[in-house]
C-alpha cells in the first residue's frame, strides 16, 4: 500500500486575510496593554516614566522566549499539532494578563507606592510579554505553512500590513472609549 499523496497547498486570499484576523486581538492588546495603560499612568496618575517604560519593556527582555517557542514549534508537537497550540496557548497567557492590568491600574489609582499594585502590574506584564512571545514565532510559521514556497512572502506581509493598519484603529478606538481616566472603563476595555 503506497502513502498517500500530501495535501497540495495553494494560495488563498481568503485564508490569508482570515489570518491577518488574527493580528486585530494583537494590535488591540499592545495599544491597551502600552498606551493605554501607560497614558493613565503617567498622565492621569503622575507617576514616573521610568517605572512605567522598564515594565512595558520587560517583554523584549523575555525575547528569547520566541525563538525557543518557535523552535519548538518546529520539532515538537502540543495534543497532535505543531503550531496552532502554540499560538493558544501564548494569546490564553495574553488574554490572562487583561484583567491583572485593570486590576493594577485599580489599585495604583488608589495608591500610586502599593507594593501590591506594582507586583500584579509586574505579574501582569510578564503573562502579557511570555503570551506575545510564545504566539508570535509559531504564528508566522503557520502564516508560511498555509501558502506555498513561492508566495511566502506575499502572505507575511499582508499578514504583518494587516497588524500595523491596525495599531492606529485601536489607538483611536480606546483613545475615543476613555478619553478621562475611568476605573470602570479600563475594567470594560480589559474585559
Amino acid at each position: 500500500m503506497s502513502n498517500p499523496l500530501p495535501k497540495q497547498i495553494t494560495f488563498s486570499l481568503g485564508q490569508t486575510l482570515r489570518l491577518s484576523s488574527f493580528h486585530v486581538g494583537s494590535a488591540m492588546g499592545d495599544i491597551l496593554a502600552t498606551s493605554v495603560w501607560n497614558r493613565v499612568l503617567i498622565s492621569d496618575l503622575g507617576l514616573p516614566a521610568g517605572p512605567v517604560g522598564l515594565l512595558i519593556a520587560l517583554r523584549y527582555l523575555l525575547f528569547p522566549i520566541s525563538l525557543w517557542a518557535g523552535y519548538r514549534s518546529d520539532t515538537q508537537s502540543l495534543f497532535g499539532y505543531y503550531r496552532t497550540p502554540y499560538v493558544w496557548i501564548g494569546r490564553f497567557l495574553m488574554v490572562l494578563s487583561f484583567p491583572l492590568l485593570a486590576l493594577s491600574l485599580t489599585m495604583l489609582g488608589e495608591n500610586t507606592a502599593s507594593v501590591a499594585g506594582w507586583l500584579v502590574a509586574f505579574v501582569c506584564f510578564l503573562l502579557y510579554g511570555i503570551g506575545t512571545l510564545f504566539s508570535g514565532s509559531p504564528f508566522l510559521a503557520l502564516v508560511r505553512d498555509s501558502v506555498p514556497p513561492q508566495k511566502q512572502g506575499v502572505a507575511i506581509s499582508m499578514v504583518q500590513t494587516a497588524l500595523i493598519t491596525l495599531f492606529p484603529v485601536a489607538a483611536i478606538g480606546f483613545g475615543r472609549w476613555a478619553q478621562d481616566y475611568n476605573a470602570a472603563v479600563l475594567w470594560q476595555m480589559s474585559l
